[in-house]
């Protein structure tokens, strides 16, 4: 951990050296942050004699750090874990200091030297879809919404087939980055769809509404 906090501490370019001599070429990153605080009892053993609102406040205010790093890849490609401590509760209760610390989180990853950064739980949710992401830093972002809304229309797809009927696809959040982009897949094979969200005029924009038997539901 003191390694961590000496890179996130010192210049890009500085950083990026000390990282290559302590832990190789890391081609890319996933940020993640804690569920819950008490994943940091799990990360950090010697925490358990602390109690549980001093942990919390740690995990407020703490630098990101590596939690582990990935190996076997294509072409023995080398990947990092980096977590934000913050936890998904208090992101929810914080956006703006939420949105600052995957940030933060991302030009520690950058330090390692990484060119790919995905964003892991609800990193994009509190970047906007990771724009913030990748105007902070100078490497390639994804979300990885499209590999979400590739299984859950799959899934769908296939429960069709199973029971051998007609079904009605409701949408959550049909205005979504995942929610717009499961419809346009699931389009040609269902006949019938309620798409939800609370933005009424930001579903029009994304979808284009056709005659096929589809109601919109402004909020859920």
């Amino acid at each position: 951990m003191f390694i961590d906090l000496i890179i996130n501490l010192l210049p890009k370019n500085i950083a990026k050296k000390i990282a290559k001599r302590a832990f190789g070429r890391v081609d890319y990153c996933f940020l993640i942050h804690s569920r819950d605080y008490k994943d940091l009892y799990r990360r950090f053993p010697s925490f358990r004699v602390l109690p549980f609102f001093f942990v919390r406040l740690i995990g407020r205010s703490m630098f990101p750090i590596r939690v582990g790093f990935i190996y076997g890849g294509v072409g023995k490609q080398k990947g990092v874990f980096v977590g934000s401590p913050m936890d998904a509760k208090d992101m929810g209760k914080n956006r703006e200091l939420a949105s600052r610390k995957i940030i933060r989180a991302a030009k520690f990853a950058e330090k390692l030297g990484v060119r790919h950064i995905g964003l892991g739980a609800l990193s994009a949710s509190f970047t906007k879809n990771g724009i913030d992401v990748e105007k902070s830093v100078d490497c390639h972002v994804t979300t990885g919404h499209s590999l979400t809304a590739w299984i859950v229309s799959n899934n769908a797809i296939r429960i069709k087939e199973l029971v051998k009927k007609d079904l009605v696809v409701a949408i959550v959040g049909a205005a979504g980055s995942m929610g717009s982009a499961c419809y346009k897949i699931l389009y040609d094979y269902f006949d019938k769809f309620i798409l939800i969200d609370k933005d009424i005029e930001k579903l029009k924009d994304k979808i284009n509404l056709s005659d096929k038997t589809i109601v919109s539901v402004g909020k859920s």
